[in-house]
């Protein structure tokens, strides 16, 4: 059987943004599935994610409400059933999360 990537973008904030279907290089990354809703980002993910093996998100930039109620993938780590991957961003590198 073959691996395969689903891709989920969600906003909460409007429609989704496009800057999430593409590589750091500009580059179409290879995915099997590609799907984009709209709705809490948290909640929407870990329904997503039931069934599939692992979930990978990038970290976000900080936010009072990630202060207050801690980060949106620490929160879907403690709720789901496999692995929780976090890309955090390098020195220097800015998200492109806005600071809601």
């Amino acid at each position: 059987m073959g691996e395969s990537i689903r891709m989920l973008s969600v906003s909460d904030t409007g429609p989704p943004s496009p800057d999430g279907t593409t590589n750091r290089d500009g580059e179409a990354p290879v995915v099997g599935t590609a799907v984009t809703t709209a709705g809490i980002p948290r909640e929407a993910i870990a329904l997503a994610a039931a069934g599939h093996d692992a979930v990978v998100m990038g970290e976000r930039g900080p936010s009072l409400r990630s202060f207050r109620s801690g980060e949106p993938a620490e929160q879907l780590a403690a709720q789901s059933l496999g692995p929780v991957v976090v890309r955090r961003h390098r020195d220097g590198e800015e998200s492109t999360e806005p600071f809601p």
